[in-house]
């Protein structure tokens, strides 16, 4: 990662950057090369420096970017000169871990850097950083330059550094990670029936394989198992699962939900292109669930600051449906929709992906409502053309428990274009054809999608047609949508707008609904004659909430109005915590007015006199107590009609695996460090473990050293993305020790261990002066010239003897220079070649030299020296 603004120049005395900080590490890095072409504007003028316009940087990256001429000052930026422009920023927050904010400075990634420059870049671990400044005679361009001193600067946890990947491993069997959520409801008042709820959330290995297990609440409710694993065989990549899985989805093709079955496919059939936090704010002492499609994937329990987030959540590419259900302890439940797009996915080029489900799950059966248990066989053969579209190819068979079999095939193309996708699918079974397209794009800083299904099924048509639009900004998301369904018999049109505002202190949510239906058929139920007409539905709902103090207010209020019927509810909470004690009291009112006539011919007469009005009133009182043992609660509810309810709640938490319920889907590291003697990398019986190494990549990992043997076994490692581990030079014993590789980004899965080990090997320090020689002859003073000039700020590497780079540095005013940590081998230095060709300098001597295993701790090249000549690469 890079940073872009600002530099951090004064970091090292900066208190707010200090290891302390949780997810926080701290490296310094690199540009090896330069190789750019014409995908970004930039100048280059040296080997060190170019120049990016800032604008398209600010296309590239998705956010908004405005440019102020009238001031000379650039906001928060480390500059040694004075400036033609004023830089601010909006919407900054996570894109698919492309880029992050962190204390108003943002950070690239080094896969983002080198898309948006088009460069080939290679980022190292040295003493040297990047940072941007401005250059006077470019407004419009940012300078990228490498620095000359020794700097350290932040990077977050969620973007990786050029460090390996280690992969996953999967063990025999681990302790697992359980969390286990009782609820019960008992009432002291007729009114109100007994309720009791039960959530169970494991996982961990057994016989080589990740297991899940979840239980949901409710009498229907079962439990769902799954167990995966990923196999490597002939440089190749396989994934299967076993149990409750998910079959393959054929758009368009009601194929069923989960069930009992196995699915097959080779990495990269289906990849999850992003992930993305949910957040946001509910009574303490709650549930909350997240679903996706239908399926609980997390749940948590709301804590006294009155917030849920389900963080590094897996999401797919296309379109994502999630939902946090709220359920409180009175029996309340609520539903927060999360729908939106992802459109990061990399087609692999000229590779095969086949992937096959065998599942007996359950579908709706069309034109009724009912489920029939459904046998489905579905394989899938996706081929990637190109870099930018891929075609598929699919088979399936379906089958009832009547033993109905359906037959479908189908094919279908994807492009991926500039910040877009397009998907063409065609399917055809033994009585539907099925044809539809979707369009997805990130438009106008935002998400856009168009959607088309054209169905024919037993000579029965319907056409479906939606699109969509919605924006982020920092505190603010507005949405538009428009559908139309079409039938042979009627036609339903659908408008909605979403508003949405959300601050520390204040969240409101704005749902506007519009439709209308044409030629909907109604039948007289005493005369049974059918007709058509057209009805129209205009819905609204506000919802807020906002923050006083150490008091919480939630209001919603609900309009609706359907010919001829009305329907609004307004309500009003007010929530606080004193000394753990938490008190919840609210009021709701609904209104419901119709008709006295039931009689349809008389629905056209809208005067009041036809009308009845049910007004309804409620009143609520919480006391909730959090103990040790769990949340104790009391409830009174009044509805103004004579009926009181009382009620006592009990609810316990208990987790197996000693974590919070925000880490559940962790995992552990075990790593071992020692001192490879031999320089094999393997740990064997000449080598000597390491003890007092600690390492960083969690914020409590600081609290875990190596023991007398080495290891050490780090919880909580983060499973749902890379979590890198690196080793903190600082505890090492002896500061000569040095590792191939000071970090790794390791693949683990919820409940499961990776083993990762740190050979050490011993270094040395290479030092030396670089020096010019000069002639011998006299001056105007009549005095011999010093035979040798020191050489200052010239750049200068260490190469290996096939000339590759290992490690640079530049010289200091008496033309000293020093290599760290140099492991045993062969090595040349070079100087940069354009500084000879322009001095017309060349090595006096072939400087190359080797280092062993036996050598001290620092050798001794001392003078370094260049003569007149012509360079030589």
């Amino acid at each position: 990662m890079l940073p872009l603004l600002p530099a951090l120049a004064n970091a090292q005395e900066d208190p707010a950057f200090t290891q302390e900080d949780p997810e926080i590490f701290y490296l310094d890095m690199f540009l090896e090369r330069y190789d750019l072409d014409s995908t970004i504007d930039a100048i280059t003028y040296d080997y060190e420096e170019f120049y990016l316009n800032l604008e398209q940087l600010s296309q590239t990256l998705r956010f908004t970017l405005s440019v102020d001429y009238k001031n000379r000052r650039i906001s928060g930026w480390y500059i040694k000169q004075q400036n033609l422009i004023n830089l601010s920023f909006s919407e900054l927050g996570n894109q698919g871990a492309s880029w992050v904010t962190f204390e108003g400075q943002l950070y690239l990634s080094t896969k983002k850097l080198t898309d948006i420059f088009a460069l080939t870049a290679k980022i190292n671990t040295i003493k040297s950083v990047a940072i941007i400044s401005t250059h006077e005679q470019h407004p419009m361009m940012a300078k990228l330059s490498r620095s000359k001193e020794y700097r350290k600067i932040i990077l977050l946890n969620e973007l990786k550094v050029n460090y390996p990947v280690h992969p996953d491993q999967f063990q025999m069997v681990t302790p697992p990670n359980i969390a286990f959520r009782y609820s019960k409801l008992a009432p002291l008042t007729d009114q109100t029936s007994s309720q009791q709820r039960v959530s169970l959330d494991a996982n961990g290995d057994i016989l080589k394989h990740a297991v899940t297990l979840s239980l949901n609440r409710g009498d229907s409710s079962k439990a769902h198992l799954n167990a995966h694993k990923n196999i490597h065989w002939l440089n190749t990549k396989y994934r299967y699962e076993l149990g409750d899985v998910r079959p393959i989805t054929l758009p368009g093709i009601p194929v069923g939900g989960r069930g009992a079955g196995i699915r097959f496919a080779i990495n990269g059939a289906e990849q999850e292109s992003n992930r993305r936090r949910f957040e946001g704010y509910a009574t303490p002492g709650w549930d909350a669930e997240l679903y996706q499609n239908g399926r609980l994937v997390a749940f948590q329990v709301i804590g006294d600051d009155g917030k849920y987030i389900f963080d590094n959540m897996p999401i797919s590419f296309g379109f994502n449906r999630f939902t946090v259900k709220l359920y409180g302890g009175y029996g309340e439940i609520k539903n927060v929709p999360y729908e939106f797009f992802g459109l990061d996915k990399n087609i692999l080029p000229g590779q095969i992906t086949p992937e096959i489900s065998v599942v007996n799950s359950a579908r709706t059966v069309l034109f009724n409502q009912s489920e029939e248990n459904t046998n489905n066989l579905i394989t899938r053969f996706n081929y990637g053309i190109n870099h930018w579209s891929a075609a598929r190819i699919s088979a399936a068979q379906l089958s009832t428990k009547d033993q109905e079999k359906e037959g479908v095939i189908g094919a279908g193309w994807t492009a991926l274009l500039p910040r877009s996708r397009l998907d063409l699918d065609w399917f055809k079974g033994d009585t539907e054809i099925n044809k539809s397209a979707a369009f997805l794009s990130s438009l106008w800083q935002g998400d856009f999608s168009v959607n088309w299904r054209d169905k024919n099924i037993l000579a029965q048509a319907s056409t479906q047609i939606d699109a969509n639009y919605s924006r982020t900004f920092e505190t603010l998301r507005w949405g538009l949508s428009a559908a139309q369904i079409k039938t042979d018999l009627e036609r339903t049109n659908t408008y909605a707008l979403q508003f949405s505002y959300n601050s520390d202190y204040l969240q409101h949510t704005h749902n506007l609904l519009f439709s209308r239906t044409a030629n909907s058929s109604t039948t007289d139920t005493l005369t049974t004659n059918g007709s058509t007409t057209d009805s129209s539905t205009l819905s609204s709902r506000h919802n807020a909430n906002f923050r006083l103090g150490r008091f919480t207010f939630q209001g919603e209020l609900k309009l609706a109005l359907d010919q001829p019927q009305k329907f609004d509810k307004a309500s009003i909470q007010v929530r606080t915590n004193i000394n753990g004690l938490a008190i919840s009291s609210g009021f709701s009112q609904d209104l419901f007015t119709g008709d006295n006539n039931s009689d349809n011919n008389n629905r056209s007469n809208n005067n009041l006199s036809n009308k009845k009005f049910d007004d309804k009133k409620t009143f609520d009182l919480k006391l909730t107590q959090k103990t040790r043992f769990g949340r104790w609660g009391l409830g009174f509810a009044n509805d103004f009609s004579g009926e009181r309810t009382i009620s006592l709640n009990f609810s316990t938490d208990i987790g197996f695996d000693s974590r919070s319920p925000a880490s559940r889907q962790a995992s552990s590291i075990h790593t071992t460090v020692f001192h490879d003697t031999n320089y094999n990398g393997v740990f064997d019986e000449n080598d000597k473990p390491l003890q007092g190494v600690r390492f960083s990549g969690r914020h409590h990992w600081k609290h875990y050293q190596s023991d007398a043997v080495g290891k050490v076994r780090l919880p909580g490692a983060n499973s749902s993305q890379l979590q890198l581990i690196e080793l903190d030079k600082n505890s090492l014993p002896d500061p000569f020790l040095h590792a191939k590789h000071l970090g790794f980004q390791v693949k683990t899965h919820a409940g499961g261990a990776n083993h990762v080990t740190f050979p050490l090997w011993r270094t040395v320090e290479v030092e030396g002066f670089l020096v010019r020689k000069n002639k011998i002859e006299l001056n105007n003073n009549n005095t011999n010239q010093p035979p040798l000039t020191a050489l200052p700020g010239v750049k200068i590497s260490l190469a290996t003897k096939e000339g590759k780079p290992i490690v640079r540095a530049s010289t200091e005013y008496d033309g000293f220079f020093v290599f760290d940590h140099v492991l045993p081998g062969e090595y040349c230095l070079k100087v940069e070649g354009r500084y000879l060709k322009k001095k017309i300098l060349k090595f006096e001597h072939n400087r190359c030299f080797e280092v062993s295993e036996n050598s001290k701790d620092y050798i001794d090249l001392k003078d370094v020296v260049l003569v007149q000549g012509e360079y030589q690469q």
